[in-house]
């Protein structure tokens, strides 16, 4: 998933951690930045791409966090 997130240029990638530990990370795709047009996103919108969490970290909330932060990015660029 890395990888793909890494050649995907339209998604924004946010580590996520637990105790300055690397848990996971979400990825999201915002059209009302993306330069280009593109049909697949509707322009007032936000996407969440891809949360993933690291099994040694799952059921401490941080997916729900994940969540919330996507939330608050969406109300920001509003």
């Amino acid at each position: 998933m890395l990888a793909e997130a890494s050649h995907n240029s339209d998604s924004i990638s946010y580590g996520i951690y637990l105790e300055n530990q690397p848990a996971g990370l979400i990825s999201i795709i915002d059209p009302r930045i993306i330069e280009k047009e593109d049909d697949h996103f509707q322009k007032n919108h936000l996407y969440i791409w891809r949360v993933m969490i690291d099994h040694r970290f799952q059921g401490k909330g941080l997916g729900e966090q994940a969540i919330q932060f996507g939330k608050q990015y969406a109300a920001l660029v509003a």
